[in-house]
């Protein structure tokens, strides 16, 4: 079955061989940044992208069909951008921004649209002065992004993707550790960054905020690159403007609140759209259908 993954442009034209009885369409909204204040303030995080999914589309090969893939947040508290395709026909949230001290929302299914809808994890709140929370994850095909962990005497952990478990809000002054993915594994340790779907760990004696990773689910046909998911990114502590921190992994992930004010660090993931179908031609007055 082909498999065609969009993470940029507006337009897409249906293949020729496009099956309106057999395909699906999936997206994920884009992840939003942490609060980022210099050593300065209560810094809540970034929420994670929702997922959704269409099934059977109809459409006419040769045809254009408009879509847009939802930004991640950048700069301090920016809200994720929403993943739509054909307008209204799927909507995948994006996440919302973060305030002063609490936690961005998770792009919310109920304000996406799609025969499956899954919400994005919240980034967590800012429980203490020049803390860090971590960021909530994207959802994901197999279940919602978990919620980041909230900050106490050291930086909260980010939350695990596509039914992942929540980043640890830390008791002592040991960061806390990233959510685990569905599979339970994978959450960073504190300053450590996750893997296969876990949430960054968050700061803890070291000022580095561990990033989110990546669920590989979906390999592109045409490219053979591999896509998925994102957690949340660790919440970022210490004193100096530390860069490439706490930020959201994969497609959809939140980035965790910092302390540094760099462009590069606490930033959300950009989302995707996923088009899977089977392959249907005509020859000869003949119908065929073309499978793996």
């Amino acid at each position: 079955m082909p498999v065609i993954v969009l993470t940029s442009g507006t337009s897409w034209t249906v293949p020729a061989d496009w099956n309106n009885g057999d395909n699906t369409i999936e997206a994920i909204g884009g992840g939003s940044a942490g609060r980022k204040a210099l050593n300065s303030g209560a810094l809540g995080a970034g929420g994670g992208g929702a997922y959704a999914k269409i099934n059977n589309f109809s459409a006419t090969p040769g045809g254009s069909i408009s879509y847009a893939i939802g930004a991640g947040g950048v700069t301090s508290a920016q809200a994720g951008g929403d993943t739509t395709f054909n307008t209204t026909s799927l909507v995948a949230k994006g996440g919302g921004a973060p305030s002063t001290g609490t936690g961005g929302t998770g792009g919310q299914a109920s304000a996406s649209t799609g025969d499956v809808k899954y919400s994005g994890g919240n980034g967590g709140t800012s429980i203490s002065t020049n803390r860090s929370a971590g960021g909530g994850a994207a959802a994901g095909p197999n279940g919602a992004g978990a919620n980041g962990g909230d900050n106490g005497g050291a930086h909260g952990g980010g939350g695990g993707t596509n039914g992942g478990s929540v980043g640890v809000t830390p008791v002592g002054s040991t960061g806390g550790a990233g959510g685990n993915n569905r599979f339970g594994v994978g959450g960073g340790a504190a300053s450590t960054n996750g893997t296969s779907g876990g949430g960054g760990g968050g700061a803890g004696p070291a000022a580095a905020g561990g990033n989110g990773s990546q669920e590989n689910i979906w390999t592109d046909t045409s490219s053979s690159i591999v896509y998925g998911p994102g957690s949340g990114g660790g919440g970022v502590g210490g004193t100096t403007n530390i860069t490439n921190v706490g930020c959201g992994g994969g497609y959809g992930g939140g980035g965790g609140g910092s302390t540094s004010t760099a462009a590069s660090t606490a930033i959300g993931t950009q989302g995707l759209i996923v088009i899977t179908y089977t392959s249907f031609v005509q020859s000869g007055g003949m119908f065929h259908f073309l499978t793996d």
